[in-house]
């Protein structure tokens, strides 16, 4: 048949995808790329070339392929697709974020719309979206298998459980417990380590099961040998960190390249992270001193001054604090704090320590830099102002105060995407090359993005692909939304709302974005530190949705939220964010 069609676009997808299900990836490779060159604004040829390169253990080109894919349609198919190569490379954080915009899951049963507009539900992902690829590629076997189906379902059910619709008073521990053991059970034994290591991090973030959580660092302290010999090792080891470049990179419409790390350095970072799971675990117990010995094990292995370092020099801080050792606190967060970037909620922390073990602030600035102060700027995109540091010196009035100045945190800037080009052929995928770890491990090398190919204009109707295509839509790139104040010049700050002794901070007051398109918002608590009592309600769920992301710093007392249209209606539309220092809407503008 392909000798009289060689340029069948149906038959090159529906045959590559065929073989990807029977275990013949080479073979799915090759005719999924001769698919993809023929046309690159079909999205199954792209699933069928991930799928082979998955099966190939190669899930961050397979994830390039998606990401190219989804500049052309969006729908629950591809992001299970894109789920499944990100659980696959250990990245789980951002598997869940890419399940939650097109899945629920409620009584064992994962629920969707499929093709954007027919409800279905099913028990598997498997059967739940077959109808998607008989309708598009007319395939009866799905090229995933149910080890994968099964992992992202328990993980599904895991974040369903943790993060449930009515906040923290709704979660069942029970619940939470039974999704992590099938999620950690669930999948290959040669990832379950990093599967632990999440689970055990997740829990402790929302503590809960704290004692359960320190099971788990035990359990998986036997398994890191194994893990470090896995190809993606460095991504899995390494994924938490590696959340924020990642996600900017796709905002270009790149991948990260993530540099090749030593496999010494790689141990340490995954067991001083271990360490440090447990302390801060032991930490929220209340049993400082056997924290206290977790953590200085921890910062004892881990690279000095890489961003694990810090975080747990700063959590051995907080235990010796606890336990009544303040000097000692003191000089564990000295080192925690002059190792990274300016942070003025940690600065105040330390400030306000070093004022109570010495009387004033005098001698401070010596110790750790100046106070930063925050001015704002105009910054195109989605978010309507950026927060720049400057660090001038503060008087001794100011230094004085510094307790009761304590500045909103910054949101971070979301670039916009280049404007569409033709793209060229697609060419075989090529292994990023290797990046040499520095012998220093102060610091671990910064990676590169690498692009990848470029989008086209839309096709007009004569020039359209001949299957079925089932994907609404591709997503636009969201337009310059800056406020009156920032178009003026003049500083945008965020808003507040105050209530009792906490303060919420939200920071944009409105956001512009395109049809399928998505805007963040960073929400501050000012004075409690229970980020899950923080709720996001929409006036119109099935129009436009609000999801926390991931947090990064689990000290941290600022959760970001991905304002997403997930529908084709435009319009004016209300997101209200509750917490108990009040609540604050959000005007968002679908055009």
């Amino acid at each position: 048949a392909l000798k009289e069609m060689p340029n069948s676009l149906a038959l090159l997808t529906g045959a590559a995808y065929w073989f990807a299900a029977h275990n013949e990836s080479a073979r799915a490779i090759e005719l999924a790329q001769k698919a993809v060159e023929l046309e690159p604004r079909y999205t199954w040829g792209h699933i069928a070339l991930a799928r082979g390169l998955l099966a190939q253990k190669r899930p961050l080109e397979a994830e390039r392929a998606l990401l190219l894919a989804r500049q052309y349609g969006r729908f629950p198919t591809l992001d299970y697709e894109l789920a499944s190569v990100l659980a696959a490379a250990g990245l789980y954080g951002e598997a869940v974020s890419a399940l939650t915009p097109s899945f629920t899951i409620k009584d064992d049963q994962i629920e969707t719309s499929l093709a954007g507009r027919t409800p279905a539900h099913a028990g598997s992902f498997t059967e739940l979206l077959a109808p998607e690829r008989r309708a598009s590629i007319f395939q009866f076997t799905a090229a995933d298998n149910e080890t994968g189906a099964r992992t992202l379902k328990a993980l599904l059910a895991f974040n369903s459980a943790i993060n449930p619709a009515g906040g923290e008073s709704a979660i069942k521990e029970a619940d939470v417990l039974s999704a992590a053991q099938a999620f950690i059970g669930g999948g290959d034994e040669e990832m379950r380590v990093f599967r632990r290591l999440y689970v055990a991090n997740s829990l402790v973030e929302h503590r809960l099961a704290l004692s359960k959580s320190l099971e788990l660092i035990d359990a998986a302290t036997t398994e890191v040998d194994t893990a470090l010999g896995l190809p993606n090792a460095s991504v899995a080891v390494m994924s938490d960190e590696l959340l924020n470049a990642r996600h900017t990179a796709n905002t270009y419409g790149s991948t990260f390249n993530v540099p090749t790390v030593e496999r010494q350095t790689l141990s340490q970072i995954m067991r001083g992270r271990m360490e440090d799971i447990a302390g801060w675990s032991l930490y929220n117990q209340e049993k400082y001193a056997e924290a206290i010995v977790r953590l200085r094990r921890a910062t004892g292995v881990l690279p000095e001054k890489s961003v694990w370092w810090r975080n747990a020099m700063w959590h051995l801080g907080a235990s010796l604090e606890a336990s009544g050792k303040a000097q000692d606190a003191l000089d564990a967060y000295y080192r925690s704090y002059r190792s990274g970037k300016v942070d003025p909620t940690r600065y105040a922390v330390i400030a306000g320590l070093y004022r109570r073990v010495n009387g004033s602030l005098d001698g401070l600035e010596a110790k750790i830099g100046p106070a930063p102060v925050f001015t704002s700027t105009p910054l195109s995109g989605n978010a309507s102002s950026q927060v720049s540091a400057t660090t001038p010196a503060p008087s001794a009035d100011e230094a004085n105060k510094i307790e009761e100045q304590k500045p909103a945190v910054a949101p971070q800037p979301v670039e916009e995407k280049p404007e569409a080009a033709k793209p060229e052929a697609a060419k075989p995928v090529e292994a990023q090359p290797n990046v040499e770890t520095p012998k220093s491990v102060d610091a671990l090398p910064a990676p590169t993005a690498t692009p990848t190919q470029e989008a086209t204009p839309a096709p007009t109707p004569e020039a359209a692909p001949t299957p079925v295509e089932v994907a609404p839509g591709p997503p636009q790139p969201a337009e310059n939304n800056e406020t009156p104040a920032a178009s003026s010049g003049a500083a945008a700050r965020p808003r507040r709302v105050a209530q009792g002794e906490c303060v919420l901070l939200i920071s944009e007051p409105s956001v512009t974005i395109q049809n399928g398109g998505a805007a963040p918002i960073n929400v501050t608590l000012d004075g409690l530190d229970r980020l899950d009592k923080v709720t996001a309600t929409s006036s119109d769920w099935s129009a436009i949705a609000a999801f926390p992301e991931p947090r990064k710093d689990a000290s941290s007392n600022t959760l970001t939220f991905s304002i997403t249209s997930i529908s084709k209606q435009t319009g004016t539309f209300t997101i209200t964010f509750k917490s108990p220092c009040g609540s604050r809407d959000v005007t968002v503008t679908v055009r």
